[in-house]
């Protein structure tokens, strides 16, 4: 008989915990799984299989929750009630909640069922770097979960640690890499092409504060006082207005192109020869196991959680402290004036992150975590 799975996701919009719910519900072995999708906003970026049933509280044109939660506070309410009526309503014999605002809501929905499905809660960021209000439930949500799964080893043990009661439930599985869609997105027509000798450098993510776009520009300044070089940053958010604003201050606007959200950024990265991540924090950045895996080598800061997994430091990148421009400026020229360096980087960087987070191997571990029972 199969296990039914119901998964739950604020969207399947722009994210990495939504291209990672999406590589786990493309992979799931049909035969043991029988998986649907609960979403709090019906916005969808990534593949879907057609055979995954989709339920939604709210269409794709709203805000999300908590941006809507600020002017209409009684939407949460809302929520809850939907999200219990659908766990009734489908009677999964697990739930799946993949990211922590899902997680705080499943938690809660499920403190006042009286038959409880089986629930396993994804976690991608350290409970130290939530809001404080969600810190504040984190500890006691999670005392119902059957299992804490975390992306990366050392987030696991700050999970542990700062929850030793939870120590017993916590597991940890990688994010996995799709290589074969992203060597297939990679050979497509990219959003822009290369131009001219200078070299290139690429960063993907979200133009949000923690991201810090900012870092990667004044670290470009002081670059290019030295040398010459161009960056494509393919992202999009909030912080828009005030990057362009630096960019014009700092006078890049000859160096720096903002690309927005680039739904296949995989044929961006293979024109670069370097890719750059400047986080204050992260879970296990995809971007960065992603562009590793087209073999191109990497600058990131040495941030909590997931670079200095990814990394091997000297071998397939370089690490920096977090919040240092010139630090990040001296590790990405220590790299372009050695094309050598960098060629020997790329066949490391690809075996490394094929090796360590193939989608089949991953894939395989939470199938065998879904079907199994606790």
């Amino acid at each position: 008989m199969k296990t039914r799975i119901l998964v739950v996701s604020p969207s399947f919009g722009e994210g990495g915990a939504q291209q990672v719910t999406s590589t786990i519900l493309s992979g799931l072995d049909r035969s043991a799984i029988e998986p649907c999708l609960g979403l709090f906003r019906d916005q969808r970026d990534y593949p879907l299989d057609e055979d995954i049933p989709v339920y939604s509280f709210r269409a794709g044109q709203h805000p999300p929750i908590g941006t809507a939660a600020k002017s209409k506070p009684w939407i949460v309410g809302q929520l809850l009630w939907w999200l219990r009526r659908l766990i009734v309503r489908l009677r999964p014999d697990v739930l799946l909640s993949t990211i922590d605002q899902a997680n705080l809501f499943v938690g809660s929905a499920l403190f006042t069922l009286r038959r409880r499905p089986r629930w396993i809660a994804r976690v991608g960021t350290a409970p130290a770097h939530l809001p404080a209000a969600q810190q504040q439930l984190v500890g006691s949500v999670y005392r119902i979960a059957d299992r804490v799964v975390v992306n990366s080893e050392r987030l696991q043990r700050d999970f542990e640690r700062r929850y030793p009661h939870l120590a017993a439930r916590v597991e940890h599985i990688p994010n996995p890499l799709d290589i074969e869609r992203v060597e297939r997105l990679a050979q497509q027509a990219p959003l822009k092409n290369r131009e001219g000798p200078d070299p290139l450098v690429v960063t993907v993510g979200r133009m949000v504060p923690v991201k810090r776009n900012d870092l990667l520009l004044r670290a470009l300044a002081e670059l290019r006082r030295r040398m010459p070089v161009q960056a494509w940053i393919c992202a999009e958010g909030p912080e828009r207005a005030a990057l362009e604003t630096q960019i014009a201050e700092l006078d890049l606007d000859d160096s720096v192109d903002l690309l927005g959200f680039c739904t296949n950024p995989y044929a961006l990265m293979r024109q670069a020869d370097l890719f750059v991540l400047m986080s204050d924090h992260e879970g296990l950045p995809n971007a960065l196991i992603e562009a590793q895996a087209l073999g191109l080598p990497a600058v990131s800061t040495n941030c909590d959680f997931g670079p200095d997994e990814i990394i091997e430091e000297g071998r397939t990148g370089l690490l920096t402290p977090t919040g240092n421009a010139p630090a990040l400026a001296a590790a990405i020229e220590r790299l372009l004036r050695a094309p050598e360096t960098l060629q020997a980087m790329r066949a490391r960087a690809s075996e490394r992150a094929r090796t360590r987070y193939a989608a089949e191997g991953v894939v395989a571990r939470w199938t065998r975590l879904l079907s199994r029972p606790d």
